[in-house]
């Protein structure tokens, strides 16, 4: 058994050699799959056919064009072409391949902006997240229509600068997180947020600024001596964006008060940084669920593939029974395959959706458990005590709940006994605090480093990612 686990450790102890994989850092690794995957997806992934590509190009391009507000608004007459035309071509329904014809294609790049002809468009109830939420895409696709560039022009600016924001972020978070790093990295390279990058949708800021956010937050508890301001500034911009660009992971900040107490001067001092920590992001995304609340949703019916959806009945009938709303909460988790399908979706569905083999969930699954042995051992102080494991175990559930709600109040239909919705992409978000709340072994694995390890589980999410998209699109 000896001479047969040796065989694979000696051929990749060469291969080793020659790459110099003994000594790449994790986020270097990641950076590199993460940007083959990205320019290779951009090119595969037809435009507006990257799930709700066309909702949240609608709204990145209102913002853009100065509409903050969840309200009916005039955009440049080659917009509404645009949503409509791509609409027609790829309607609700529409099964793979997802791909237009050349003629299509002609017809959609012919499409000029028309700024000149404004027409009123109604907002979707698809995305009606914060304005932070497309930070990346905002400023070129503003800087675009000021060039007066063609609406399928703004649409590829929004696709890259999301994907070159979300990179960063990400690789930052790796390079900063105070233990598996590589772990982390492979989380990061999964076929969800490698497909999810390369599409215009929020998600592309909000997995990166989780995972900064996070990386953040747990540097911090493991450090020791006075907390820098510039540290602490840092940590308050990226809980702000957190909370904004997804308002469902708004108390994952209460988890700074696990900082230890003596990294602050004074009583005060750790006082007024929880509150920088926390109180704007909270403040903010709670504002902006209650204009929602008031304004656009205050009318609002709507259809979904769940059915009829009208909010305003729906958080009634949560307010006047609360219990029954527990009832329903409870039927979906437990009476359904609620959380086997969201573990499913986590490790391999994406875009359409559409789904990787079972057997790349099984490899991944070992891969994961590889890098935690082989993850060096470094102990993580607070990290690895109970109660602040059970308060970011804690904040996560809550976190599901939030989610869980929002989709029986925007997407699930009226008098539903099941919400309907739900997606293992939301857990990403909450990757980080799983992934750094366990401590590695440091103990490679026949042989294999972790650095070995994460390019296995690189190629494998690349080419799994890769081929269901070819067949996809």
């Amino acid at each position: 058994m000896q001479h047969l686990g040796d065989a694979p450790g000696e051929a990749l102890e060469l291969g080793g050699k020659l790459f110099n994989l003994e000594r790449a850092r994790p986020e270097y690794i990641f950076l590199f799959f993460a940007v083959l995957a990205g320019l290779t997806l951009l090119v595969m992934v037809t435009p507006f056919a990257g799930g709700n590509e066309r909702m949240n190009y609608q709204r990145a391009v209102l913002i853009a064009d100065g509409h903050v507000q969840i309200a009916p608004a005039a955009m440049p007459g080659g917009i509404q072409q645009m949503l409509e035309l791509t609409d027609k071509l790829l309607p609700e329904g529409t099964e793979a391949p997802y791909r237009f014809t050349p003629e299509q294609g002609a017809q959609l790049r012919s499409i000029r902006l028309e700024r000149e002809r404004p027409a009123i468009v109604p907002p979707n109830a698809i995305a009606v997240l914060h304005p932070i939420a497309y930070l990346p895409q905002v400023p070129v696709m503003a800087a675009g229509m000021r060039l007066d560039l063609s609406p399928l022009t703004l649409f590829w600016l929004g696709r890259v600068a999301g994907l070159a924001v979300g990179v960063v972020l990400t690789f930052w978070a790796i390079r900063i997180a105070p233990r598996n790093r590589y772990l982390l990295a492979a989380v990061a390279l999964m076929p969800q947020m490698l497909f999810s990058r390369t599409t215009l949708d929020a998600d592309q800021l909000t997995n990166g600024v989780a995972f900064l956010f996070l990386s953040l937050l747990m540097r911090e508890l493991v450090e020791e001596g006075p907390m820098r301001a510039r540290r602490l500034v840092a940590l308050a911009a990226t809980a702000f964006v957190f909370a904004q660009a997804k308002s469902a992971y708004l108390l994952l900040p209460l988890l700074a008060l696990a900082i230890p107490a003596e990294r602050f001067a004074s009583r005060r001092h750790r006082v007024f940084a929880m509150a920088l920590i926390m109180l704007p992001g909270l403040i903010g995304s709670v504002a902006w669920m209650l204009t929602l609340r008031n304004g656009y949703f205050a009318h609002a019916a709507y259809q979904t593939w769940s059915g009829v959806v009208v909010p305003d009945r729906q958080v009634q009938a949560v307010l006047s029974s609360p219990l029954g709303y527990v009832e329903v909460l409870l039927r979906t988790v437990f009476t359904t395959a609620f959380i086997p399908k969201a573990i499913f979706d986590f490790l391999g569905a994406f875009g359409p959706p559409v789904s990787v083999p079972l057997w790349f969930d099984l490899a991944i699954i070992n891969l994961f458990v590889a890098l935690l042995v082989a993850e060096p051992q470094i102990a993580g102080g607070p990290l690895d005590r109970l109660p602040v494991r059970l308060a970011a175990g804690g904040l996560s559930l809550v976190s599901v709940v939030i989610i869980l709600t929002l989709l029986y109040v925007q997407w699930t239909r009226v008098g539903a006994p099941l919400i309907d919705g739900f997606n293992g992409r939301y857990l990403y978000p909450l990757a980080p605090l799983a992934v750094l709340m366990v401590r590695g072994k440091g103990e490679p694995l026949f042989r294999f480093s972790a650095a070995h390890w994460l390019c296995v589980a690189g190629v494998l999410s690349l080419g799994a990612t890769l081929w269901v998209t070819a067949q996809t699109y």
